[in-house]
């Protein structure tokens, strides 16, 4: 399916209407004909009216922790309209009409700023590292299986979702793909669950870890995010942007000043030993290092990545 168009016809045709078409292809929106039959059964408030049966929903707004929903009634004004919570409609069964609601009003929420025009596309595609040529001219069904994942994870994130969850990203990628990718990941400023096999690829990017094996699961922290690992991907042409390039330099620097390996030969006397740090000040020192990381990320490009020292107070 969609292998005939190009990725940039791809992009438009899936989000024509506002709506991600993915997501209402997906077996579990379809309506099933229990479903409708579900539509037609009358449904009494209890306010004195009768029964009456569902129309669609037209609005939501916060309730409390949740969300409560303005309901339309089949051959009712809408001055009758009734809001209804979340959880009584999921009690009447009609969860598929709240999630495809939902997913309508985050799309609206994401794509109110974007153009579905082909030089934007283009640019999203570009950033991404895959080349606006091939996303304008190239059919999809003849694209490497790298920059298929390109296409997939541009559509994915097209409509600026607050959380992004990729299976196995790192296939089919390439080192500098996959340098390309990490920039995209650090500069997106949602969530992100990565699912990976790929040890140096999530230790680079993720600042908390969940490993699964075995049938058991294991919580492990890492100190920093340290996406200078593929500062081979700064060379020409990959890609990067030179916020990669300057936290290499960075850490390069802060390896340097902290290698012990100047000369010391003028000096008179022995250089003391450092006291060897408890737990709570390694942990509240990966705490300072990871929130100078976060103001780093929401900095303008270009800003050079803070030195990270063993003698930070």
């Amino acid at each position: 399916m969609h292998l005939e168009k190009t990725p940039n016809q791809y992009l438009q045709w899936r989000y024509a209407n506002g709506d991600d078409r993915e997501v209402f292809l997906k077996q579990t929106r379809i309506l099933s004909d229990k479903d409708r039959e579900q539509m037609d059964k009358m449904i009494d408030l209890g306010d004195g009216k009768g029964g009456r049966q569902l129309e669609a929903l037209v609005g939501r707004q916060k309730w409390k922790k949740t969300f409560q929903y303005e309901v339309k009634w089949r051959n009712w004004l809408p001055k009758n309209n009734s809001q209804v919570s979340r959880e009584t409609l999921s009690e009447w069964g009609f969860d598929k009409l709240v999630q495809e609601f939902d997913d309508h009003e985050a799309s609206r929420e994401g794509l109110g700023y974007r153009e579905l025009q082909p030089s934007v596309i283009s640019k999203h595609f570009l950033d991404l590292g895959l080349d606006p040529e091939i996303a304008n001219h190239n059919e999809i069904g003849s694209l490497s299986g790298g920059q298929k994942v390109k296409v997939v994870i541009a559509g994915a994130m097209w409509n600026n979702p607050h959380l992004l969850v990729l299976d196995e990203p790192t296939n089919f990628l390439d080192r500098d793909s996959l340098g390309g990718l990490a920039v995209a990941i650090r500069d997106f400023k949602g969530g992100v669950i990565l699912i990976s096999h790929n040890e140096e690829f999530v230790g680079a990017l993720c600042s908390e870890q969940w490993l699964v094996n075995d049938g058991r699961v294991a919580h492990r922290g890492t100190a920093a995010v340290s996406l200078d690992r593929f500062e081979d991907s700064s060379r020409p042409g990959s890609g990067l942007t030179s916020g990669v390039a300057s936290t290499a330099a960075s850490s390069a620097m802060s390896s340097a000043v902290n290698s012990g390996t100047e000369d010391n030969g003028d000096l008179k006397f022995k250089a003391k030993k450092k006291r060897k740090k408890t737990k709570k000040e390694i942990k509240e020192q990966e705490v300072r290092r990871r929130l100078r990381h976060i103001e780093w990320l929401n900095s303008p490009k270009g800003t050079p990545h803070p030195v990270d020292t063993d003698d930070e107070a």
